[in-house]
């Protein structure tokens, strides 16, 4: 009937044509998106900075034929000063006009939370799988990274004498150690694998111009930073966005200002985040439920930790690796 193993480099060219039949409903990808997912299943997955033997890919293969397919990119944090093995599911697809399809789905999923990793998570579910993932005993929804926010064509006023300069990868290294600072879950990076995403969503064009920013007050002092996309073609994507104490609202003005600046979408969408919900009422923002993140483990101090206040995780942690 079929079974699972690891995916390969020879695999690339039947992975794609699974993409373009399940996730592009088989539309032809544009040129820049094209590009993009061949270099991702072909060289990304095997040559990014966080790659492990022991958890590869994951195939569903049957006679010789890729009816699923699974990404898993390990990614490091710490809980509590101690290392965590973190995987993360990404582009998880199964061929749907194929009868083995529910098998399969199910099939992969189980091989993935059952691995060596500490803790499984997934950034960008859907509906469904949300329904699947909820199935498997361990499984929790991590609440404020499942609510979107919208806004669109803002009217914001940065504050007079604030100011943003561009982040380069020691300095958003920097950013990412201190925000993460003090919390009980924090993310691993290291110059290496921060320089690495950086020049990976950078050359992710079909999704728009990457901004990483830091923003300063009359003082010269970083008072927050951020990094999102700017797509005039679609919406502005926020990856990450960051502030001191009481500097949320100009923040959130200078990255709204620099979205347009560049020529970004009038329309702007993030994750929920508890010390912007204030700016963002002030703005008009809409929110909606999901894409949805959730996480499993066999130990629950752990997914406990993920859904609580304690962990600080962003975007750069999750689907966009």
């Amino acid at each position: 009937m079929g079974s699972i193993r690891p995916y390969e480099p020879a695999d690339a060219a039947q992975v794609l044509a699974l993409h373009r039949r399940s996730m592009l409903h088989g539309r032809a990808p544009s040129p820049e998106f094209a590009a993009y997912l061949e270099t991702f299943y072909g060289k990304t997955l095997f040559t990014h900075p966080w790659f492990d033997d022991e958890l590869p890919s994951l195939v569903f293969e049957s006679d010789g034929d890729v009816l699923g397919f699974v990404a898993v990119v390990p990614r490091p944090a710490v809980f509590e000063g101690r290392p965590v093995r973190v995987a993360s599911s990404v582009r998880f697809m199964v061929d749907q006009d194929d009868t083995r399809a529910g098998m399969a789905a199910a099939a992969l999923h189980m091989r993935f939370v059952r691995g060596p990793q500490d803790v499984s998570t997934v950034e960008n579910s859907n509906a469904l799988s949300r329904r699947v993932w909820e199935g498997t005993p361990g499984t929790v929804v991590l609440p404020t990274p499942s609510v979107s926010w919208t806004v669109v064509a803002p009217t914001v006023e940065p504050s007079a004498g604030w100011s943003t300069r561009p982040a380069d990868d020691d300095e958003m290294l920097a950013r990412v150690r201190e925000s993460a600072a003090g919390h009980a879950w924090q993310p691993t990076y290291d110059e290496h694998s921060m320089s690495w995403l950086m020049g990976f969503l950078e050359s992710a064009r079909y999704r728009g111009d990457l901004l990483r920013r830091v923003v300063l007050d009359r003082r010269e002092r970083v008072r927050g930073w951020f990094v999102a996309y700017a797509n005039p073609a679609g919406y502005n994507g926020v990856l990450a966005l960051r502030a001191a104490t009481g500097a949320a609202g100009p923040v959130l003005a200078h990255l709204l200002g620099d979205l347009a600046d560049v020529g970004g979408s009038p329309t702007t969408v993030g994750r929920l985040q508890p010390d912007f919900m204030s700016s963002l009422e002030g703005l008009g923002a809409t929110v909606s439920l999901g894409p949805w993140a959730l996480a499993h483990s066999r130990d629950p101090r752990l997914t406990r930790a993920l859904a609580g206040t304690d962990a600080y995780v962003t975007r750069l942690e999750g689907e966009f690796c």
